[in-house]
């Protein structure tokens, strides 16, 4: 059903072939927005909850449906990482922030 895309070059696409999640990439999962709150470790982004090589992490549950995926905050990173100051109204509010002196 799915295949991992081939390059010819010595930079070939790493983690899961559908999510692309892996643990040591250069993102972490704890920066990202689709934990299920922050500092825990669960993620409830549409396609990690589908990603058949994450299906051993699933979270379901009593009727079976999946709720999220254990992930590590500190290793762990998809090709769906999404910072909260992605938004360009926070990145400027952080921006002043970071700047008050």
């Amino acid at each position: 059903m799915f295949e991992k895309t081939k390059f010819d070059s010595k930079y070939s696409e790493a983690g899961t072939l559908v999510a692309g999640y892996i643990e040591n990439g250069k993102q972490h999962c704890a920066d990202c927005i689709h934990t299920k709150e922050k500092g825990v470790n669960i993620c409830v982004h549409p396609v990690v909850l589908v990603d058949p090589e994450l299906k051993a992490r699933q979270i379901k549950s009593a009727d079976g449906s999946v709720n999220g995926v254990t992930i590590s905050l500190e290793r762990g990173c998809c090709r769906f990482v999404k910072k909260p100051w992605r938004n360009p109204h926070k990145l400027l509010n952080y921006i002043a922030s970071a700047t008050k002196e």
